[in-house]
């Protein structure tokens, strides 16, 4: 059910079972860093574009943070899709409370309970499973997302008896819809994801230097104590300025210290 992974869901639609591939386009072990990229084939018929690129990164506590960034062109809507063990705990930065929303296609038959915020700066979204927190810090603002629809999701990952009596998880979707009928949607998302234990998470900030869905380059820049890392992604090997980093490639990553 492509309604209960964490991918990109294009027009409230399941992808296609038949007539559909994937390719690996990028697949890389440096030290400090692991990369993979791929891109699906007519798993949305509408979509010309349906690419992710996720980087694997150790932090300075000893675990490790995500930069998951998702490229997509086609459709009418685009809701970005994230859950995990755990309860949402809670939204940074504050906003009014979540209000009822109503969700279109087969979201029904999924989830319970939508209630919907309006990103107007981006927002940090954080669960908690025992004495470990995850953050889903989502780059994107208000010129991106329309919207983010907080939903109940089953917690059972196989069929029986112990499993369905598991309570509910939440799921965030967030979307970005056309302005109009015609035409198709270009949406980059891009987040960082940071799992850790304690209170406080050892990312100090997270920000999109670039985000130019014309050239389709990307970059994110995420700042430790002491270290600042930038991680650059773009489809050409074209030569452009990403903050004060000059790159030409498909991928790179700097990472600095205090000196």
């Amino acid at each position: 059910n492509t309604l209960s992974h964490n991918l990109v869901v294009v027009d409230a639609e399941q992808q296609a079972a038949e007539g559909c591939g994937s390719y690996l386009e990028l697949f890389g072990v440096a030290p400090g860093i692991e990369v993979v990229q791929a891109r699906g084939t007519a798993v949305y018929p509408q979509c010309e574009t349906y690419r992710r690129t996720c980087a694997l990164i150790p932090a300075p506590d000893g675990g490790t943070y995500t930069v998951d960034i998702f490229r997509v062109k086609g459709g009418k809507t685009h809701q970005y899709s994230f859950h995990c063990l755990g309860s949402l705990q809670r939204v940074a930065p504050d906003r009014p409370a979540p209000q009822p929303a109503e969700l279109p296609g087969d979201w029904s038959k999924w989830v319970d309970n939508p209630r919907a915020v309006v990103p107007e700066t981006p927002a940090t979204f954080t669960w908690q499973a025992g004495d470990v927190n995850v953050d889903l810090m989502l780059l994107n603002g208000r010129d991106t997302v329309d919207r983010v629809v907080i939903v109940d999701a089953p917690a059972w990952r196989s069929a029986s008896l112990e499993e369905f009596a598991k309570p509910p998880i939440q799921q965030i979707l967030a979307e970005h819809a056309a302005a109009s009928p015609g035409g198709d949607l270009t949406t980059q998302y891009a987040a960082v994801i940071v799992p850790y234990r304690g209170s406080a998470s050892p990312v100090r900030s997270a920000r999109l230097l670039t985000n130019d869905p014309a050239s389709g380059a990307v970059a994110v820049e995420v700042r430790f104590e002491g270290r600042t890392d930038i991680v650059i992604s773009a489809p050409d090997p074209v030569s452009r300025q990403y903050g004060p980093v000059t790159a030409a490639g498909a991928f790179a990553f700097v990472s600095l210290d205090g000196q």
